[in-house]
């Protein structure tokens, strides 16, 4: 597989199409006369800009492809999990969930162990 494209790159669409658009406004009112040079050489960029526009596409299709595929996967990974834990059977079992002690939840834990709250200034 060939390397990342660079942002430069990324951007190089935008940029040859307004480099595009810059050099043939001027003759939107007064004309322009195109030689078979000028027009053989407008083609050769299109052409790039064309190839570079697949170069992307292809990117974001693959980087597409694999995300999907890494959700699969997840998917699968995480029904065989679900699978194994619900059948009695198995040796796989969940621990128990023990809410961990933190300080926006404290005093719900010191009241539940039957010690006394003694409110914000501790007294």
């Amino acid at each position: 597989m060939s390397a990342p494209i660079t942002n430069a790159e990324i951007r190089r669409v935008s940029n040859t199409i307004d480099d595009l658009v810059a050099r043939l406004t001027p003759g939107i009112h007064g004309g322009r006369f195109l030689t078979a040079g000028d027009i053989e050489g407008l083609i050769d960029e299109l052409r790039a800009l064309r190839s570079h526009a697949r170069a992307l596409e292809n990117e974001i299709s693959a980087l597409r492809w694999n995300e999907a595929g890494r959700r699969d996967m997840e998917d699968l990974v995480a029904r065989r999990l679900r699978n194994a834990v619900s059948q009695n059977s198995g040796n796989v079992v969940l621990f128990p969930v023990v809410a961990r002690r933190t300080a926006e939840n404290l005093r719900l834990f010191d009241n539940q162990d039957g010690l006394q709250d003694h409110g914000e200034d501790g007294a």
